[in-house]
């Protein structure tokens, strides 16, 4: 939760950050609109973070991929937009890890 208060809190900074150099254009204020929404929704607590082979992952990976759709890229994964591959995860114990000097 605190995460989302500080993710807003930088958003406003840039935006009226923008705003106070020169007078926003309407296309600029929906290009603005636009990444609020997609950093809204990739961020948003229902996507659990999007660890590799989460729910959460699963989400963001069809958003990103219907995005792509939407705005009329070329796939060029092995599979549509997707381009599987292999993630060596490694877990590091706060009991066996060596002390940080």
């Amino acid at each position: 939760m605190r995460f989302s208060y500080i993710k807003n809190a930088v958003l406003l900074v840039f935006i009226i950050s923008c705003t106070t150099s020169k007078k926003i254009s309407q296309s600029d204020e929906q290009t603005l609109e636009n990444l609020r929404n997609h950093i809204q929704y990739l961020s948003d607590d229902k996507l659990e973070g999007r660890r590799a082979g989460s729910p959460g992952e699963r989400l963001a990976m069809e958003y990103i991929s219907n995005q792509f759709r939407v705005i009329g890229l070329i796939p060029k994964g092995t599979d549509n937009y997707y381009q599987p591959f292999e993630i060596n995860e490694r877990i590091i114990s706060h009991f066996h890890s060596a002390p940080v000097k």
